[in-house]
């Protein structure tokens, strides 16, 4: 199943952007995590999760990506909640 994501907002204000995005998926490869990789659980993820730019001159000068981990974890059975 090919991944779906929904831009659920959008801001923009001097020389930032922020997006809000919801992606939808099912885990089918192994996550990268600290003590070795998390098998591919096969469960369906809804996850949100939001990016923000900051432009100079019209070029990214730095990008921060926020993602909700837990939500993650627990919808593929890493964690319980």
């Amino acid at each position: 199943m090919l991944p779906l994501v929904m831009l659920d907002s959008l801001l923009s204000w001097l020389h930032d952007f922020t997006n809000s995005v919801v992606y939808e998926g099912k885990n089918t490869d192994p996550l990268m995590g600290p003590k070795g990789d998390i098998p591919p659980s096969g469960n369906p993820v809804s996850v949100r999760f939001s990016e923000v730019y900051r432009f100079r001159d019209g070029k990214i000068v730095s990008m921060h990506n926020y993602v909700d981990n837990v939500t993650i974890l627990s919808q593929i059975g890493a964690i319980s909640l």
